[in-house]
């Protein structure tokens, strides 16, 4: 069932109600968030429509959203701040076939980027708040999450998975499910290999469908009828070149070894095998 339009009454209250709280405790708020608020609908819009329609749970939400970016120190967050490298981890660039701006994360870079920075997870937080409110303050439209999963291998889950990292995405899942708007059109995850792809789906079906719509299991035959090629990066047979600064060399370490292994059984082997080569 399509979502009801929202109505400019159901805008008017939520931003009402907003302004009111914010009138009553100004230090718990960013200027620059409230002036985002009074002048732009689709804002106000995004959460009414995340709420399915629901005005009250709308102002929660947008009033909860506000809130956490005070706390965070989001607006103050500065590209600066970020080492070239870091930057590389998400890249902005492109549309698909739905208009949606194209965001992209090729794992093969970030195993080594976040191998390299595992162990800052301020650093790593604040990225991603600020990579966050590059999509949330984006008003024009949605966005498609593309990752390319190719070198994604089982013996990864040891090398590169620490319980640093698990805190921090933890947090990041935590914060986007209860803080975003509706601002994400799809996930594709692109060419995911055979085991993961098996496990992604299982996920997937305990996602509402609201959600689990959105995400997708893409191969390479089949991408092309989502993104055109001359906005695909060109690493992934597309003609758009996506900026190579701070992307860390290529190394010996293809990381296609694993890729292989597609039942539990196998994975289970594979990580006493990896243990046992650190005793």
């Amino acid at each position: 069932m399509a979502p009801k339009k929202v109505t400019p009454e159901q805008i008017a209250q939520v931003r009402a109600e907003v302004l009111k709280m914010y009138e009553a405790s100004k230090e718990m708020y960013e200027e620059s968030d409230i002036a985002r608020l009074k002048s732009e609908d689709l804002l106000v819009e995004r959460y009414i429509t995340r709420e399915q329609g629901d005005v009250l749970g709308a102002i929660e939400v947008l009033n909860g959203a506000f809130r956490f970016g005070k706390r965070q120190g989001i607006g103050k967050i500065a590209e600066s701040e970020f080492s070239p490298e870091l930057l590389a981890l998400i890249q902005f660039q492109g549309k698909d076939k739905a208009g949606n701006k194209t965001v992209y994360i090729r794992y093969k870079t970030a195993k080594k980027i976040l191998k390299r920075n595992s162990k800052d997870q301020e650093k790593l937080k604040r990225l991603a708040l600020y990579n966050f409110k590059r999509v949330e303050d984006d008003t024009k439209g949605k966005n498609t999450i593309v990752v390319d999963c190719r070198s994604l291998a089982i013996r990864d889950l040891v090398k590169y998975a620490n319980k640093d990292l698990a805190a921090v995405a933890g947090w990041l899942i935590t914060m986007t499910i209860r803080y975003s708007p509706d601002q994400i059109g799809s996930i594709y995850f692109y060419e995911i290999p055979r085991f993961f792809a098996a496990i992604a789906e299982r996920v997937v079906k305990l996602i509402p469908d609201e959600y689990s719509s959105r995400v997708k299991l893409v191969r390479k035959k089949d991408i092309e009828k989502l993104i055109a090629k001359e906005e695909l990066p060109d690493y992934m047979g597309g003609k758009l070149t996506l900026s190579a600064k701070g992307v860390p060399a290529d190394d010996e370490d293809s990381g296609d070894e694993g890729n292989e292994i597609t039942n539990l059984e196998d994975m289970e082997k594979a990580l006493e095998e990896e243990e046992n080569t650190k005793v």
